[in-house]
């Protein structure tokens, strides 16, 4: 059979410490199925299931301990190796047009290639007898979040914008940790936190976490080119955002900036972008004659806050 995915090919050939050729665990596959089976009313045995990225078979092997009737394929022929490789067992390129192997299953669970997988889970979706599409791939927390911004942005689900949302603000909080573990910790602590009685307090959160939610007073820092907008990010979204943020005060929003951050830094364009009728002021800090005197307790306070920023 002509394989067409000739980068796909290619890549299945890399040595076994590649992203993409990534032999499933028995655990993480079954993993997935229990996964799978917890969030579905896909039964066992009924389902009948294709594996089209069966690599050398461990992942089908697991699969059979589930389903009886499992398909696998592979744009690479594994076969040399009679005791992983099922017989019946077959080479098919399941992105070639036209080509679609199992087309009696019903469920598509798989492992494809880390550059592929995007392609892998576009294919499966965009065929209409499948009920249930499941993919698992080995990742590194870069490509993997590069990745999964890409397809919810495709997606045309319901909620595509808030799990989007949510993602970015994972991946914004796990940058100020130096390890899992404190993330881990961290977010422990803000659920016990959430869990206490409410007090009059300042609520520190970021600008995704905001949505939905109003109150009188917000303040919005650090609103600097280079910070928001990013550098790096999509200007677009980021502005999409930043109105969100300006969105949530009920009575006013207090937007600040330094003029030295890292080096000299500028007013975000965002504040020019808002209209001239919705500002009330705006004072820099060559215009103050002085830094107010605060008393001794609510210096010790701001001492006390600065330190338990950064604590986390």
């Amino acid at each position: 059979m002509k394989m067409s995915s000739h980068a796909v090919r290619a890549q299945r050939v890399e040595p076994c410490a590649s992203l993409d050729d990534f032999p499933t665990p028995c655990w993480g596959a079954r993993a997935l199925v229990e996964e799978v089976l917890a969030q579905t009313d896909i039964g066992v045995p009924q389902g009948r299931v294709s594996e089209p990225a069966s690599n050398r078979g461990y992942m089908s092997r697991t699969l059979k301990e589930y389903w009886p009737a499992v398909t696998t394929a592979d744009i690479f022929d594994y076969r040399a190796d009679p005791e992983t490789i099922d017989p019946q067992d077959f080479v098919a390129d399941f992105l070639a047009p036209g080509d679609t192997p199992a087309a009696s299953a019903e469920i598509v669970i798989s492992n494809p290639p880390f550059t592929a997988a995007a392609a892998f889970i576009a294919r499966a979706l965009a065929l209409p007898d499948w009920r249930l599409v499941a993919m698992l791939t080995r990742s590194s927390f870069v490509e993997g979040e590069a990745r999964y911004r890409q397809l919810l942005r495709a997606s045309k689900a319901e909620d595509a914008a808030g799990r989007l949302e949510n993602l970015e603000e994972l991946v914004s909080l796990a940058s100020s940790f130096h390890s899992a573990r404190e993330l881990l910790d961290h977010a422990a602590l803000a659920t016990n936190r959430a869990s206490e009685g409410a007090t009059p307090a300042v609520r520190l959160m970021t600008m995704h976490r905001a949505k939905g939610l109003e109150f009188d007073q917000v303040f919005l820092p650090a609103f600097e080119n280079g910070i928001i907008p990013s550098t790096y990010g999509d200007a677009d979204e980021e502005r999409r955002l930043a109105y969100v943020a300006l969105t949530r005060g009920k009575r006013h929003v207090t937007i600040s900036s330094a003029q030295f951050r890292r080096g000299p830094s500028e007013p975000s364009i965002f504040i020019a972008e808002i209209p001239d009728h919705a500002k009330e002021r705006a004072k820099h800090a060559s215009d103050r004659q002085g830094r107010p005197q605060l008393s001794p307790q609510r210096a010790q306070a701001l001492r006390d806050l600065r330190a338990r920023m950064r604590s986390f």
